[in-house]
C-alpha cells in the first residue's frame, strides 16, 4: 500500500483553512520557507505534525487517517490529480518564463546587431552567437 506524503496531506488541510504559507509559519513558529519546504517531504516526524495539527486545530488522527488513505468527514482528495494539477500550473509558468526569457535575448540581439554596424537586424543572424560560442570553445 502505497502512503501520501505528508507535506501533501499538511498543504491541503491548510489550504482548507484558507491560510497561507506565511500565516502557518507564524502559527508553527517556523520559518515560510520551512513550511514551503516541509510541503515537500514524505516523511515527518510526530512532533512536528502535532505542530501543523495544533496549529490548524485538528486532531493529530486525521492527519494520519489521511496518510492511510482513509476518509475523513469528507475530506476524501485525490493527492495524485491535486500533485499533478499542481505540477501543471509550475510547467506552464516555467514555459511562460521561457517565452519571456526569449523575447528578452531576440531583442537583446537585435541591440547587437544595431551595435555591430549591421543596417537592418536580421542580417546574418546568429553571427554574434556563432562568435560568442568561438571564443568560449
Amino acid at each position: 500500500m502505497s502512503k501520501k506524503p505528508v507535506g501533501l496531506i499538511i498543504k491541503s488541510l491548510i489550504a482548507e483553512k484558507n491560510l497561507s504559507a506565511e500565516q502557518m509559519a507564524k502559527l508553527t513558529g517556523k520559518s515560510r520557507q520551512q513550511v514551503y519546504n516541509d510541503f515537500n517531504r514524505v516523511g515527518m516526524k510526530d512532533d512536528e505534525i502535532e505542530k501543523y495539527t495544533n496549529a490548524l486545530q485538528i486532531e493529530k488522527q486525521v492527519v494520519y487517517d489521511l496518510l492511510e488513505n482513509k476518509s475523513v468527514e469528507g475530506n476524501e482528495s485525490n493527492y495524485l490529480q491535486e500533485h499533478l494539477t499542481n505540477l501543471e500550473e509550475q510547467f506552464k509558468r516555467l514555459l511562460n518564463q521561457i517565452d519571456v526569457k526569449d523575447r528578452q535575448i531576440e531583442g537583446l540581439q537585435k541591440t547587437v546587431d544595431v551595435l555591430l554596424g549591421k543596417s537592418e537586424p536580421g542580417t546574418d543572424e546568429g553571427k554574434v552567437m556563432e562568435m560568442y560560442k568561438f571564443r568560449v570553445a
